[in-house]
């Protein structure tokens, strides 16, 4: 019996991208973003989202991607991390929420750098589309290592 997941999907430059829609809790067109200075550049800011503060990602920075500027970014996912806190993910635009056999997951392409491949799960091949389905742990983990870095560095300096 063939196993089945919900996948949010997004568009960031020509990437399409998703990640499990379990881990989603919205996602929306219009954000206000307050910088933060000296912050580590894959955060572009805090957000507030009804009265909680969100950290806002940029994804640009995580896939090594060529950075555009932050009002070109016209969509977020609001994701929740394993310890409830929210993040922002930064986006093109938001596609749909599929149902995903896992018959088609195929292991990350090899000709993805070995930077972006520890972010991506796996792909799955669309009728139209290649899916890159974004591993939400690493992310999680990516990030925190990248703003625990830039505390220690400000601590030593």
């Amino acid at each position: 019996m063939n196993q089945s997941k919900q996948i949010c999907t997004f568009y960031l430059d020509n990437l399409y991208l998703g990640l499990v829609a379990e881990r989603v809790q919205e996602t929306s067109r219009n954000h206000n973003i307050t910088p933060v200075p000296l912050a580590p550049r894959v955060i572009s800011g805090v957000m507030n989202l009804r009265g909680r503060i969100s950290t806002a990602i940029n994804l640009d920075e995580l896939l090594s991607l060529e950075k555009q500027k932050e009002n070109q970014r016209t969509a977020n996912i609001v994701i929740r991390t394993e310890n409830n806190e929210l993040l922002n993910l930064l986006v093109d635009r938001v596609d749909d929420i599929l149902e995903i056999e896992d018959q088609h997951f195929e292991y990350p392409p090899e000709t993805l750098s070995s930077e972006v491949r520890g972010l991506i799960q796996g792909a799955y091949k669309l009728e139209k589309n290649l899916l890159l389905l974004i591993d939400h742990k690493s992310l999680f983990k990516r990030i925190s290592q990248i703003t625990k870095l830039k505390n220690q560095k400000e601590i030593i300096h």
